[in-house]
């Protein structure tokens, strides 16, 4: 510590600054006329209505996407898992659980490449 001393507590006052973002000029009157700042009202409060309807495509899509499937390896990922956690944590090497991670990725990615409503166009 005795090495910070000479950085510490030096002033009695700390300030923080504060920037703001002020129209200059024509800027100002530019984007009252142009109704920038409604135009991206708009398209911000668009975007929420968008969002919520893109997600509940998605949930559907996974939904349909998913429905009754099961993982061929999921019982080696979980064998790999168990034994990770057995071993001391100097002595642990991810690699086998890695690849068993790899290939549930791989099968999962395979159902939704295979959809069910992949022709669709609604």
């Amino acid at each position: 510590m005795k090495n910070f001393d000479k950085f510490t507590k030096r002033y009695s006052l700390s300030k923080t600054l504060r920037f703001e973002l002020v129209s200059q000029g024509e800027t100002e009157k530019f984007i009252k006329e142009k109704g920038l700042l409604e135009k991206d009202k708009k398209r911000a409060d668009d975007y929420k209505k968008a969002k919520k309807l893109i997600d509940e495509y998605h949930k559907d899509f996974i939904e349909q996407a998913l429905s009754g499937k099961q993982l061929e390896n999921l019982q080696t990922y979980y064998d790999e898992f168990t034994a990770l956690l057995a071993k001391p944590a100097k002595e642990r090497d991810t690699k086998a659980l890695g690849n068993a991670s790899e290939k549930l990725r791989k099968e999962i990615a395979g159902w939704l490449k295979d959809n069910p409503i992949k022709d669709e166009k609604n």
